[in-house]
């Protein structure tokens, strides 16, 4: 049995030449389990599932060129296997079993939507991507394998196998009309997707997995009239530009205690030579990454009931969507169904999502609430910078940080930008020394409003404002209170220059008090400090790390030292602002 992940240092002390390893899954790539094994010598591998109840990995183990024969077995199994390990068992392999992986599900590493800002529902399709035997580079299987084929195959996963396996549809649908648009192809695929095995959200799977028969053979398309902020104006605004897609994507909304409706206009294309009636139907799903309830919380999509189309015509209709002020904040979607009343079997699917938030920031907090800069060099541990914490409630695009007065509330400096675009709502973020004292004045000039150098700030009482702007325009902001202390505390040690311990004496008590006038300062403020907050240590100059005293709120300490037995002491005491 080799321990932990199988990784090469689980090997140290390990004999395996010659037999068959035993080794858990986890922490390192499978294929890095066996060719470990391989190159300490053993002659197969058996890997045991760490997911207890799941029972075979549910991947694939298959033989590989230059590869040692690799095996899966439950946790349960494997527990059983490497109990014996050691008591002189007798394993037999007189049954092999091939165990069949369900599939059409969605892979654990498969990106998940939907699309930042926008809230587009992404993926909009899926496609196999796992486990996918594929071609390689021969040289992939060693130097002596360049310009062999033979063995120039390999089981891949990724994006890199389902991505070809649609451009392949494509391309035989192309083949089958080469006047298709990348729009029309798009909407095919999705409106002729199957559902997945599982219960997925629609910013999971999209409009479900590709069906290459059917987006080769469907005679009928329906087509979403979307919009979307596309490149940047001349002003340097974001242009709308037309979005033909296969989904129904509203988007997100802040209700502000308003009801919410929209609307999107689409297309439906029969391209038979028969006239068509499709029969709409509206599946809401619940539960599906949080996903609400819609018909409990009254939300409604509002569409035609039938929609009847002429033989190679096209018909215009409109799907709305409703949002009581009462329904609860949060995600809801779904599918609007068209089946063509003739044959219940020709079934087209468009997903639909909408996300609704309470718009702005939470509250923000500063780690720690008080600290100093310094100009030379900093004791060990010592805070020269500050922290946030932060989230926002409905995205942002942009975060501006100012300085503020904390006594008089004027804005007095800038301080930074942070990118908005990587946050999601309501994940608390952590901004690291998001202050350090520096910052830019506002100089009340409106042709340079921000100096270009930096100052550093005065000893005081601040808060950092952090404005957070939408893609609307619209801003929200928060603020915190810190303490700047750049002063200093007062330190007195009662004790004489020199302290002489008689021998065998093992230690010598020390007392003393630090006063901090800006902690008093702090204190009256109402912030959570006091003169025991001064952080006080001493250290044998000699040899010796600091040490930490412990402060009373009144500032006063005392403090028990041990002695060297050997030689002198040289002790310095210093202290920090809180």
């Amino acid at each position: 049995f080799i321990p932990n992940a199988g990784s090469p240092v689980d090997y140290n002390g390990k004999d395996v030449n010659g037999k068959i390893a035993l080794v858990s899954r986890g922490v390192i790539a499978l294929v890095d389990k066996v060719k470990e094994a391989q190159k300490h010598g053993a002659v197969a591998v058996i890997i045991a599932n760490n997911v207890p109840g799941e029972g075979f990995i549910p991947t694939y183990l298959g033989a590989g060129y230059g590869m040692i024969p690799a095996f899966s077995v439950s946790q349960e199994q494997g527990s059983v296997m490497q109990s014996k390990l050691g008591t002189s068992p007798t394993y037999s392999f007189d049954s092999m079993t091939k165990e069949t992986i369900e599939g059409n599900k969605l892979a654990s590493f498969s990106s998940r939507g939907p699309a930042r800002i926008t809230y587009d529902i992404k993926p909009e399709v899926t496609a196999p991507g796992v486990s996918v035997f594929s071609t390689v580079p021969s040289y992939m299987h060693g130097a002596d394998q360049l310009g062999k084929y033979e063995y120039a195959y390999d089981n891949l996963s990724g994006t890199s196998m389902a991505t070809p396996n649609v451009a392949g549809v494509a391309a035989l649908m192309l083949q089958a009309n080469p006047n298709l648009t990348p729009a029309e192809i798009k909407e095919t695929l999705m409106n002729t997707a199957d559902p997945l095995n599982g219960d997925y959200s629609v910013f999971e799977s999209g409009a479900g997995q590709v069906d290459p028969y059917e987006a080769m053979h469907s005679k009928t398309r329906i087509e979403v009239l979307d919009e979307t902020k596309g490149t940047l104006d001349k002003k340097g605004n974001l242009k709308i530009v037309k979005d033909l897609t296969g989904a129904l994507a509203f988007g997100v909304f802040a209700p502000g205690g308003n009801n919410i409706s929209d609307q999107r206009s689409l297309t439906i294309y029969n391209n038979s030579n028969q006239a068509k009636t499709y029969d709409v139907t509206v599946s809401y799903q619940k539960d599906r990454r949080d996903s609400l309830d819609a018909e409990d919380n009254g939300v409604m999509i509002v569409t035609d009931k039938s929609i009847k189309v002429g033989a190679n015509s096209k018909k215009k209709s409109t799907v709305g969507i409703t949002v009581p002020k009462s329904a609860a904040l949060g995600i809801y979607e779904g599918f609007v169904t068209f089946t063509n009343h003739d044959n219940p079997e020709e079934t087209f699917q468009v997903p639909f999502g909408i996300k609704t938030v309470e718009e702005g920031m939470n509250p923000v907090t500063m780690s720690p609430q008080a600290f100093t800069q310094v100009f030379d060099t900093a004791y060990s541990g010592q805070l020269i910078y500050t922290n946030a914490m932060m989230s926002i409630r409905s995205h942002m695009r942009t975060l501006d940080v100012v300085l503020v007065d904390g006594k008089t509330g004027k804005d007095i400096g800038f301080v930074g930008t942070i990118d908005g675009l990587g946050m999601n709502e309501n994940i608390t973020y952590g901004i690291p020394k998001i202050f350090n004292g520096l910052y830019y004045k506002f100089t009340g000039d409106e042709n340079q409003p921000i100096a270009y150098n930096q100052d550093l700030a005065k000893p005081g009482y601040y808060k950092l404002k952090i404005i957070g702007t939408n893609d609307a325009g619209r801003t929200f902001s928060q603020e915190a209170p810190f303490y700047f202390d750049n002063t200093a505390p007062k330190m007195t040690v009662n004790i004489p220059d020199v302290i002489e311990y008689k021998n065998g004496q093992t230690s010598v008590t020390i007392t003393g008090s630090v006063y901090d006038k800006e902690t008093e300062e702090m204190q009256k403020l109402g912030m959570n400090f006091n003169q025991g907050s001064t952080k006080v240590f001493y250290q044998d100059q000699l040899g010796g790390r600091a040490i930490s005293v412990p402060v009373n709120s009144d500032g006063t300490f005392s403090v028990t030292v041990p002695t060297n037995p050997t030689r002198a002491m040289l002790l310095s005491f210093f202290a920090m602002d809180a």
